[in-house]
């Protein structure tokens, strides 16, 4: 039997990164896998594999990351090289969350997307990927399971929340539930998943027509503080009460202002 050879961080980095930007990535996985490297690369991915086919998934959680990310590149053929390491990796926390769950007679997951996120970065690190690559995977990891939203005030408030990520996660949200087909899963759930997933994107090309009532300097002349986290944190507070209709214009905008940094000690 061929002893397997794994090669050094900087190698592993290259090659992955090439594989995952392949016009059939999910291909190559596969291809990775039965050659053995998978297992001797990534040992968190391929026990994945243990975890059998159970409620939306029809496929054992290796083989349904390796499919999801197979939707994401028929969906999305553009998807960023962050998103398609999300997608691969999205359930890698399962086997190392899972709990027999005896009063529904199930196995329970819960947490495995705060375990799938740590576990990512030692998984990336590993492999010497930057730090800002690494921590944007790991957080398109955390949120995937976050509930996608009901109606338009949702929306709204789900951009404001997570614009950073998008639309990478809303790409890797969709490509999970599509690439689900268990007994669980039905035509009619998708349907309202995918609706949900129009209704951010309606939100998102409307926050980004909005245009803030006021500027950071202002908020720096306003809250008389140099540049920094909390004047960032008063813009988003101030994008949000715009959106929600609570101001309309800029003295309105200084007044709640005002009223954030009483509440936050900020003017003591």
């Amino acid at each position: 039997m061929r002893t397997l050879q794994v090669a050094a961080p900087i190698t592993q980095h290259l090659e992955l990164t090439r594989l995952l930007l392949a016009k059939h990535a999910a291909t190559g996985v596969v291809a990775l896998r039965q050659t053995g490297w998978l297992a001797a690369l990534m040992p968190e991915l391929e026990m994945c594999a243990e975890v059998l086919p159970f409620g939306f998934h029809h496929l054992n959680v290796l083989e349904h990351q390796i499919e999801a990310l197979r939707v994401l590149l028929q969906l999305f053929p553009t998807s960023s090289f962050e998103t398609r390491l999300a997608t691969l990796l999205h359930d890698v926390g399962k086997p190392a969350s899972r709990i027999w769950d005896e009063a529904r007679g199930r196995w329970s997951f819960f947490g495995h997307d705060d375990m799938g996120a740590r576990l990512v970065v030692e998984i990336l690190e590993r492999f010497g990927f930057e730090a800002a690559l690494t921590e944007r995977v790991s957080l398109l990891i955390a949120r995937h399971m976050i509930r996608l939203p009901a109606d338009e005030t949702q929306a709204a408030r789900f951009v404001r929340r997570q614009r950073a990520l998008l639309p990478d996660l809303l790409h890797l949200m969709l490509s999970d539930r599509e690439a689900s087909r268990g007994a669980s899963s039905s035509s009619e759930a998708r349907y309202a998943y995918q609706l949900g997933f129009e209704r951010v994107l309606s939100a998102m090309n409307a926050h980004d027509a909005v245009k803030p009532l006021l500027s950071g300097r202002d908020v720096m002349e306003v809250l008389e503080l140099p540049p920094g986290k909390v004047i960032g944190q008063a813009l988003e507070v101030l994008m949000e009460l715009q959106s929600s209709g609570e101001i309309g214009t800029a003295d309105e905008a200084r007044a709640a202002l005002k009223r954030w940094a009483v509440v936050r000690g900020l003017n003591s």
